[in-house]
């Protein structure tokens, strides 16, 4: 799982994780489970039905989108009520029987918890204009949300000495009959190097219109990457 969002606070040794994790789950009536994983930025949360436990092992079994995400990320967040943490799992998936191996238990924090909206992963990079006044730096928009975006540029030395810009957008996703198309006042948040490119945080100050456009297309890429889960 992507340290952006989940950090681990822990190892469970063997002795605890007998007396936390498996008796409570393995005795009568037992409770209500749920495995926890992001796809693509969108948050996926499914029942576990708990099977057995063998050494420090334990199987469980899951519906079919949140066996698709723990067979494509390899570990997920098991929430259990009144436990203290969260806890986190390594995990295998078996495709067809949905059943779920889970070991290398930690307690975990998630952090998306804290994120004030919901982000999402563009399927492909959106194409963007960045404004410094009257001069255009090209990017691509990787992920977004209603407070802000991650952009991918070539040059950092493009943006100049500015802190706030224009960006400019427009995309047509599967889910929406009409175009989106938005400028939106960005205030520069941070700069990170990333694989030759350069990866700037941009924080969104809206107006209606901007505000509206950002929630078409968030709630569009949303429903785009629900319905790969479902229907592949």
């Amino acid at each position: 799982m992507n340290n952006e969002h989940v950090r681990l606070l822990g190892r469970i040794d063997e002795a605890a994780l007998q007396a936390e994790l498996f008796e409570p789950l393995l005795s009568p009536p037992a409770p209500s489970v749920k495995f926890f994983n992001h796809y693509k930025e969108v948050p996926v949360r499914g029942e576990a039905q708990i099977l057995h436990a063998s050494g420090t092992t334990l199987f469980c079994r899951t519906n079919k989108a949140q066996s698709r995400v723990i067979e494509f990320s390899k570990d997920t967040i098991i929430q259990i009520p009144g436990l203290k943490h969260d806890v986190h799992a390594m995990a295998s998936c078996d495709p067809d029987t949905r059943e779920v191996a889970l070991s290398d238990f930690s307690y975990a924090e998630v952090l998306s918890d804290l994120r004030l909206s919901i982000r999402v992963r563009m399927h492909v990079p959106l194409a963007v204009s960045i404004w410094a006044g009257t001069t255009e730096c090209r990017g691509r928009m990787l992920d977004c949300s209603l407070n802000g975006c991650a952009v991918e540029i070539l040059d950092r030395a493009l943006l100049g000495a500015f802190s706030y810009f224009r960006l400019t957008f427009e995309t047509r996703l599967k889910t929406g009959k009409e175009a989106i198309k938005a400028e939106i006042m960005v205030k520069l948040v941070r700069i990170v190097p990333h694989d030759k490119l350069f990866r700037c945080i941009f924080a969104f100050e809206h107006d209606r219109s901007s505000e509206w456009q950002i929630g078409r297309l968030i709630a569009l890429r949303q429903a785009e990457i629900i319905r790969e889960l479902w229907c592949g």
